[in-house]
């Protein structure tokens, strides 16, 4: 769907611990940009539309973008698993805490379901 998925892993800042984040994110595969559309539920309502969209400061304005990535909420992510039905996407990710990071998508308008899988290393 001209889209790159991946997930991002943030070391635990105590250079001696284990753990960490990761982030979830989904750019353009045409130059790495910010898709032109909302892609992320990022508020967690089921329903992916403008109240997903969220304002940063870009310099020194503040702009109402849509979303690249999302936090995880289960430690470091493994790749996730995608699930399309058409009009959503779900992806699923387990974490380094044992639970599961679940995403509601929008696919976008050039969704025909997957079409090639290539995992880079």
């Amino acid at each position: 769907n001209g889209q790159i998925i991946f997930t991002t892993l943030i070391p635990n800042a105590q250079i001696c611990q284990s753990g960490g984040t990761s982030f979830l994110m989904e750019l353009d595969v045409h130059g790495g940009r910010r898709l032109p559309y909302t892609t992320l539920d990022v508020n967690s309502d089921h329903k992916v539309d403008s109240q997903d969209d969220v304002s940063l400061a870009i310099n020194g304005q503040t702009v109402t973008v849509h979303a690249s990535g999302l936090g995880s909420t289960e430690g470091i992510l493994s790749a996730p698993t995608i699930l399309n039905s058409g009009a959503t996407e779900m992806k699923y990710s387990t974490g380094s805490t044992g639970g599961v990071f679940v995403v509601i998508e929008n696919p976008g308008p050039r969704a025909h379901g997957r079409q090639a899988w290539r995992q880079l290393f």
